[in-house]
């Protein structure tokens, strides 16, 4: 089944060092949400954020908040860009925190 057109623009790839490690969202002009554990396995000087129409953005981390066990965090994180891609849509963030096994 297709990708509604405002998800798929609003969707990229995480990658690092040519390896693929998950997938992240456009919130506002060049930042994006991902997992922090997602950030956590890449090597942070060489982000590179890989849109669905195939353009290479590179990427860093400002915020993340990973879980451990001193910890338990969001698992969230956030990237910055210095470039836009030509085609891209945001996504709002609802602020309000879903119960645990709650269907998001």
């Amino acid at each position: 089944m297709p990708l509604p057109d405002t998800i798929r623009k609003a969707t990229c790839r995480v990658d690092s060092k040519s390896v693929q490690l998950g997938s992240s969202f456009w919130v506002d002009e060049n930042m994006l949400l991902t997992a922090a554990h997602v950030t956590e396995a890449a090597h942070q000087d060489s982000i590179v954020v890989r849109t669905l129409e195939g353009e290479l953005l590179d990427a860093q981390v400002v915020q993340q908040d990973v879980n451990t066990d001193s910890n338990s965090g969001t698992d969230i994180a956030l990237l910055e860009t210095n470039e836009m891609p030509e085609l891209y849509e945001t996504l709002s963030i609802n602020t309000n925190i879903p119960s645990i096994g709650t269907e998001v």
